[in-house]
């Protein structure tokens, strides 16, 4: 539950309130490097016995950042 919400979180600070910086004005880098991190972060944490489930919860939160990353998409189009 600790890393679903943590990644939850991350994400949505990422796309909601870094919108402007990340994906307006910069290089589209971000697309990759959120999800990647927590693939990166959940490795190691998949090894000890007691992190298993918030690594498990880093992973799930992949999918639910990709929705969250939708909705700014939708939440910030111009129609020009």
């Amino acid at each position: 539950m600790v890393g679903l919400v943590a990644g939850v979180t991350v994400s949505a600070v990422v796309w909601i309130a870094g919108w402007q910086r990340y994906a307006e004005h910069g290089s589209g880098a971000a697309l990759w490097v959120v999800p990647a991190s927590k693939v990166l972060v959940s490795i190691p944490l998949f090894f000890v016995p007691r992190w298993r489930l918030t690594a498990v919860g880093l992973l799930i939160s992949i999918p639910v950042g990709g929705l969250i990353f939708l909705g700014s998409c939708f939440a910030n189009f111009r129609y020009h």
